[in-house]
């Protein structure tokens, strides 16, 4: 790698809040090769920038192999999952009511069914979830855009679920989801037509090298918070 590294060359602290520490700090035992050096800032407005700079350092060590010094590289994790299978499964809805609120994905968004329907319960599944004497019932179904093996929305229904309160956008954790659609106002009417709630109003905005952006967000029937979006060149 040519140039600089920003992220090496930065000024920070080390331990002994020293600036700019390198290959001469590792080999005199100020900072020793392939520990994990976190925690260790003492002068410096922030922590988390200090460690990754300090990560930095420890993986440029002249003691480590090229494949070490760059294990964060997206090559090398591309060869770390090589041969091995990864991809994302579905996301799950946990429902008052999975036929009804099934029947508006597939109204609206034409998803559609994945067989069979799951009716669950059992020891391994208390073992799975961590919790006590669970029963559900509920179904896949296939999201918009990506054929028959592709993710799926998987709708459920507790036995004995609990309520919480509705999510807003700026809530932590998981809080949407969104659709790419060809007419954002057709679909938010339908949605509206088949019990969604509305959240905002319909919006444009260009965004500078990617174009047009138009998205609303609302809630579906049971009020968990969608997004509809279309871009424009």
């Amino acid at each position: 790698m040519s140039g600089s590294d920003p992220l090496v060359d930065a000024p920070f602290c080390n331990r002994h809040g020293d600036k700019d520490p390198g290959p001469a700090d590792i080999a005199d035992g100020r900072i020793d090769d392939g520990q994990e050096l976190t925690g260790i800032v003492t002068n410096i407005f922030s922590p988390a920038l200090c460690t990754w700079r300090i990560e930095a350092v420890r993986r440029r060590s002249p003691n480590r192999s090229p494949a070490e010094r760059d294990n964060h590289s997206p090559a090398e994790t591309e060869k770390q999952y090589k041969g091995k299978t990864m991809r994302y499964a579905h996301t799950n809805i946990v429902a008052r009511d999975w036929k009804k609120l099934s029947d508006f994905y597939i109204r609206v968004f034409h998803c559609i069914i994945k067989p069979p329907k799951r009716e669950l319960s059992g020891d391994w599944l208390d073992q799975a979830t961590g919790l006590l004497n669970a029963e559900l019932e509920g179904v896949h179904l296939l999201l918009p855009g990506h054929g028959d093996s592709g993710p799926t929305l998987e709708i459920f229904s507790y036995k004995n679920a609990y309520e919480c309160e509705p999510a807003m956008a700026n809530h932590t954790g998981f809080t949407h989801m969104a659709f790419e659609v060809e007419d954002v106002e057709t679909i938010f009417s339908q949605a509206l037509k088949h019990g969604a709630i509305k959240l905002g109003e319909i919006t444009e905005k260009r965004i500078d090298g990617m174009g047009v952006l138009k998205f609303v967000y609302f809630r579906d029937p049971e009020e968990n918070i969608i997004e509809i979006q279309s871009w424009e060149k």
